[in-house]
């Protein structure tokens, strides 16, 4: 899932592509769209979720903590 400020929060794969991850332009808003650029190149069909915040520090954590409840 594309995450507000260019990444991602979630990246599934059944698996695992090294291409995806190497030179990637770490910590710019340019990574999620250069992912999917890969994914298409690589003839790899993917699916994506919807657009939010990740958790990238700690102030982040503190904006979203509690706001989620997990069951088991």
């Amino acid at each position: 899932g594309p995450a507000r400020d260019g990444g991602y929060y979630l990246l599934g794969m059944s698996k695992f592509v090294p291409e995806l991850f190497e030179d990637m332009p770490w910590s710019t808003k340019d990574v999620a769209p250069e992912t999917m650029k890969r994914l298409n190149e690589l003839s790899i069909p993917f699916t994506t979720l919807p657009t939010l915040s990740d958790v990238d520090n700690e102030a982040d954590w503190e904006r979203v903590k509690g706001k989620f409840v997990f069951q088991g």
